[in-house]
């Protein structure tokens, strides 16, 4: 009996022990009061300033609702990892809790007995517990871990997949009966839906750009188009994966992470029209165009984990087609020599002096 007895509690002692170590992986991170799910959104760690009494502002960090937000973004995707005993690391969007709070302190996980977890770090003496605001029916808060309340302390961590937690691709455009877009995620990833296919741009000018298809897994930061198999992000599902891959061609995309504009705590970049191209449609092609307001963090930043065309200033026109970067496509119809247009359409008095190129009759000038 009494050697029964002993194996019953060892068995109960390691199932516990068990279920206190959380394995690394990805993970989506949700409030067991609020049922908001954690977004990081603002990995400027001067953003995230710790007191010395050890208080910490850490309102870049946002929590959601389950929906759209919450299905497509790649900031919800938390890779938890562990650095020793009960002692973690929250990573995502290039940034992770540690390096938020300058390095001085990791996530301690205590396991609660329902399976959730309370999540805290100690600095200066002082215990903060990661806390979601405790009203339940905001749609859209933010981590209050200086809050007096314990209501909303606890978490639970959904392992990612390509059932309830997935992470899918909400297409930009539509363009030749096929649906596209963009994404740039910190971490690599495979297409976990059929039909799909992702691109990289290798060659961009004039008004037409080129793609090259790449297979495998998708690297860790580089920003891809994906051709999708419906407009439905259910059906355009990627998981995260536990690989190293690279990229062996150029790519002539760029993207952000953070598009946060706020009172006291800004992350983002402005959008410049010398420089990016934003994915659109153009006769019925894929195309990269000048911006309009509807496609930028209100009406002036790029969007966070999109891509953009970086372009050469002077070497882009306004709009610019997959097909090829045959600058002889944008002719102006003059006659005489003495009447230039830029690549965007506009006629220009005289020879061009200004940096950039430049078309008379099918002929181009390059101004250095």
């Amino acid at each position: 009996m009494k050697k029964t007895l002993s194996l019953l509690l060892l068995s109960v002692c390691f199932a516990f022990n068990a279920q206190a170590q959380l394995a690394s992986g990805f993970y989506r991170v949700q409030n067991t009061y609020t049922n908001r799910y954690i977004s990081i959104e603002d990995n400027d760690v001067k953003n995230y300033p710790v007191s010395n009494s050890g208080s910490v502002t850490m309102s870049g960090i946002k929590t959601y609702k389950p929906g759209t937000k919450v299905s497509t973004s790649p900031s919800t995707i938390i890779f938890v990892s562990n650095v020793s005993g009960n002692q973690y690391d929250m990573e995502g969007q290039g940034t992770s809790i540690h390096a938020l709070t300058g390095g001085k302190t990791y996530v301690t996980l205590a396991v609660q007995s329902d399976g959730s977890y309370q999540a805290y770090g100690t600095y200066a003496k002082v215990k903060l517990y990661l806390k979601d605001d405790s009203d339940p029916d905001k749609e859209v808060a933010e981590l209050k871990p200086n809050s007096k309340s314990e209501k909303a302390m606890n978490w639970w961590a959904h392992p990612v997949d390509t059932d309830k937690e997935y992470l899918g691709i909400l297409p930009d455009v539509e363009a030749g009966g096929k649906y596209y877009g963009t994404i740039k995620a910190s971490f690599p990833f495979k297409l976990a839906s059929s039909g799909m296919k992702a691109y990289v741009v290798t060659e961009r000018g004039g008004s037409g750009f080129t793609v090259q298809e790449i297979t495998g897994d998708i690297p860790a930061a580089e920003p891809v188009i994906i051709e999708c198999s419906s407009k439905d992000p259910a059906n355009n599902k990627i998981l995260p994966v536990h690989s190293d891959p690279t990229l062996t061609v150029k790519n002539c995309l760029y993207g952000v992470y953070c598009d946060r504009v706020s009172n006291r705590y800004n992350n983002n970049q402005i959008y410049d029209p010398n420089y990016f191209r934003t994915i659109g449609t153009s006769g019925g092609k894929l195309a990269f165009r000048k911006a309009v307001a509807a496609d930028l963090t209100e009406g002036a930043y790029l969007k966070a984990n999109k891509a953009y065309l970086y372009v050469e200033p002077g070497n882009a026109a306004d709009v610019m087609v997959v097909g090829g970067t045959d600058i002889q496509e944008i002719k102006s119809e003059a006659t005489g020599n003495d009447r230039w247009y830029s690549l965007d359409g506009r006629e220009l008095q005289g020879q061009p002096t200004t940096k950039g190129i430049y078309i008379n009759n099918g002929r181009k000038l390059v101004v250095k």
